[in-house]
């Protein structure tokens, strides 16, 4: 996924999302989802991308040239422990859940194209919830990753209310007996 990522820190903006897209599902299924399941689902592989590219500048400009087709992204150049820094921000609209989102079409399948029980439990138990109005919706917000404008190392990611900060040091394995 890296190097997918890396390869489409030049391309035209819709050829980077799509070719982003099919890297993140090597079964073709991106096609099928709605624009903003395919919006949230760059969001948070870019998020996974980030977390394990530390020191590719090339992985960091591929993510904000895919993130360029989100909608409700913005990106600005702060500072974060004195080191310069983007945070990538993702507006996330309220989100209000009726009968629909227990849609069986929204089920994941398995290889076997058999519906796993443990989701099926949930999804049926979520199906409940909803019909019984115990599911609150998901207030507007924003989610925020920062990351170091040289390196593309994630140093911060933030959802509601949820602060995770990334330390990154380097290890000599002959130190650990390897």
């Amino acid at each position: 996924m890296l190097d997918a990522t890396a390869a489409v820190a030049t391309a035209d903006p819709s050829l980077a999302r799509a070719a982003f897209l099919k890297a993140t599902y090597p079964q073709g299924t991106a096609h099928t989802e709605a624009r903003a399941g395919q919006d949230a689902t760059i969001w948070s592989t870019s998020l996974r991308v980030l977390s394990v590219a530390y020191g590719r500048p090339d992985v960091r400009a591929g993510v904000l040239r895919v993130l360029s087709t989100v909608e409700g992204v913005t990106v600005r150049h702060t500072t974060y422990d004195g080191t310069g820094a983007l945070e990538i921000a993702m507006y996330v609209p309220e989100q209000v859940f009726t009968k629909a989102d227990t849609s069986p079409s929204l089920i994941p399948i398995t290889g076997d194209k058999t519906v796993d029980t443990a989701i099926l439990a949930d999804m049926k138990a979520r199906a409940k919830a909803i019909a019984e109005g115990k599911v609150k919706p998901i207030r507007a917000h924003f989610m925020t990753m920062t990351v170091d404008d040289a390196t593309g190392a994630l140093l911060r990611y933030g959802d509601l209310g949820l602060q995770v900060t990334y330390h990154v040091s380097r290890v000599n394995a002959a130190d650990y007996g390897l």
